[in-house]
């Protein structure tokens, strides 16, 4: 036997168990310590998806308010009731709200993301301009020039639409 086996065959049995129970003691909360790392790290993952996974919710959310907003001014377009233009350009203004909140949602979610948080940007610059298109076709529609409306439609915003399928 070397010296350190017969050190511990010198200590009493009280002494043995105690170095025991202890041993199995420091096991077991270097078991507790790896497995809370361990779920840790598995929950930063799941946050992280949930949150991939709103986001690309919220974007699918807005192509369909952008559509649905194209839809309503080609409505108002062939319509002739202003009544019913007068709501349908009601309607535009409260999607345009919603839209705008939902854009802002998306950026704020997209904070950790710089690339992510770039190629939304282009998005929102493309909405920009699409915006600003949509509200001179409103003024088309508003001082009478459906025909110039029409035209603007095919000419301008339906390129820019099909371009960002």
């Amino acid at each position: 036997m070397d010296t350190s086996q017969k050190r511990f065959s010198k200590l009493n049995t009280k002494t043995k168990l105690f170095l025991g129970f202890g041993f199995i003691i420091i096991a077991f909360l270097a078991t507790v310590i790896v497995s809370y790392l361990g779920i840790s790290t598995i929950n930063n993952s799941q946050s992280e998806l949930t949150n991939a996974l709103m986001i690309e919710r919220m974007l699918t959310e807005l192509r369909s308010d952008e559509n649905r907003l194209r839809a309503l001014v080609l409505e108002m377009i062939q319509t002739k009731d202003s009544k019913e233009r007068d709501t349908l350009a009601k309607e535009i203004k409260g999607r345009i709200v919603d839209v705008d909140a939902n854009v802002k949602t998306i950026k704020q979610g997209l904070a950790g993301w710089q690339e992510e948080l770039s190629q939304f940007k282009e998005i929102e610059t493309q909405m920009i301009t699409i915006r600003e298109n949509r509200i001179r076709q409103l003024e088309l529609i508003r001082s009478g020039k459906i025909d110039s409306a029409i035209s603007y439609a095919t000419k301008v915003q339906t390129p820019i639409y099909d371009c960002e399928s």
